[in-house]
């Protein structure tokens, strides 16, 4: 989920919070997240074994894959 500075609720995605999957964009247990400095989205799926990377509008960029544990 995305919001303003002031809270105002402003976009979602990564499938929403009763979604789950491996298909780019969807997230199985997401649990760690980072911005660089070119606003990128970092989200890490520990399930998908990934990072999947987004811009701050939600469009899926692509995704760093066998990450994580066996």
């Amino acid at each position: 989920m995305k919001f303003a500075a002031d809270g105002t609720f402003l976009r979602l995605w990564g499938g929403g919070p009763d979604a789950s999957g491996s298909q780019d964009g969807v997230f199985n247990f997401p649990h760690g997240i980072a911005i660089d400095y070119r606003d990128r989205v970092y989200v890490a799926d520990r399930d998908n074994k990934c990072v999947q990377i987004f811009d701050t509008a939600g469009t899926f960029l692509g995704k760093w894959t066998d990450i994580g544990y066996n």
